[in-house]
């Protein structure tokens, strides 16, 4: 059986029609949230995590992208220019950045900060690469306040 504030944050997800499923890791039980999208062509590779911390005492969110597998929030891009895009750091810092959020609300503002983070650094790399399709990475409509219109 989940935590009751994620069953809470799945339960007003799929209020909204959007895409909820469970994973149970070595660690807790988590749940995936992948909100309906303006763009169609990102539906599914883009959404939130949500797992109860050590000792229960909050429930993080996290955002994710599927088409390498990475955390857009929290962000883990390296700061020296020329090194690498993502970079591992220590599981006690980690823990630190994670949002705390007590309902999908609270979750959202993130998840639309992450993503507007995450397309604009995609259309840079298309620009520096010159390979074209700048429109595929163009900002997604926020989903922050207006989920249930």
């Amino acid at each position: 059986m989940a935590d009751p504030r994620l069953e809470a944050i799945a339960a007003d997800a799929r209020q909204c029609g959007w895409a909820v499923e469970w994973h149970d890791t070595t660690a807790r039980v988590e749940l995936e949230v992948c909100p309906t999208l303006s763009n169609p062509e990102h539906q599914g590779f883009i959404g939130l995590g949500f797992g109860v911390t050590l000792g229960g005492s909050a429930v993080a969110c996290w955002v994710w992208e599927a088409w390498s597998g990475s955390l857009i929030d929290p962000w883990q891009q390296s700061g020296p220019a020329g090194g690498p895009m993502f970079q591992e750091i220590p599981l006690e810092q980690e823990l630190q950045r994670f949002h705390l959020v007590e309902s999908l609300d609270q979750a959202l503002p993130v998840f639309d900060r992450a993503v507007c983070r995450y397309m604009a650094l995609m259309r840079r790399m298309v620009l520096e690469m010159e390979t074209g399709g700048l429109n595929t990475w163009a900002d997604l409509e926020p989903i922050a306040g207006g989920r249930h219109e």
